[in-house]
């Protein structure tokens, strides 16, 4: 599971796919809870799962024109440019 979370931040740090990309660590964000839920009682959220929830939902707020260190708005810029 560490390494699909892993692909999936690399496609939102790259800027491929941000949206799918945001949705699909959401989907893991909730499959660990679970998974977590399962093995034993989460009683303090702030440890497990606010951490990446609070980012999840920040990123997932921030409009995607402001994203300017992204390849996927540098290779818009480049095609809105030339």
């Amino acid at each position: 599971m560490p390494f699909v979370e892993l692909r999936r931040a690399g496609l939102v740090l790259l800027g491929l796919w941000r949206l799918p990309g945001l949705i699909l660590l959401g989907a893991a964000l909730v499959t660990i809870t679970v998974g977590y839920l399962v093995a034993e009682p989460i009683f303090s959220i702030s440890g497990h799962i606010f951490p990446p929830l609070s980012l999840l939902v920040s990123l997932l707020i921030i409009p995607q024109e402001w994203d300017r260190f992204s390849v996927g708005e540098r290779q818009k810029c480049g095609a809105a440019g030339a």
